[in-house]
């Protein structure tokens, strides 16, 4: 037999999008790093947001260890992490 359980339509964002945008520019002005935003496909808490979207700390010089069993972040993570928060939270605030 076959039970049907919990369907979710898939949540996407485009990284054009000027909420996008202004996360993705405050992560490049605080870490210099112009890699091109992309998406995963796990589902994530983002998708209880119309345009919500996962937003997290994982740098690409640092072990990833998201989730995982003694999952930690450095402090030099830490510091990266909110200075880029800070700035978008702020630019949020502004926009409107």
């Amino acid at each position: 037999s076959l039970e049907l359980g919990k369907v979710q339509k898939p949540h996407y964002v485009d990284k054009n999008d000027p909420f996008v945008k202004t996360l993705v520019n405050a992560y490049r002005n605080q870490t210099g790093d112009m890699t091109e935003p992309y998406t995963i496909g796990g589902g994530t808490y983002a998708r209880n947001l119309d345009k919500g979207v996962a937003f997290g700390a994982m740098f690409a010089d640092s072990e990833d260890l998201m989730h995982q069993k003694n999952e930690y972040i450095t402090k030099k993570q830490l510091i990266n992490a909110t200075s880029i928060y800070l700035e978008a939270i702020y630019a949020l605030c502004v926009e409107d």
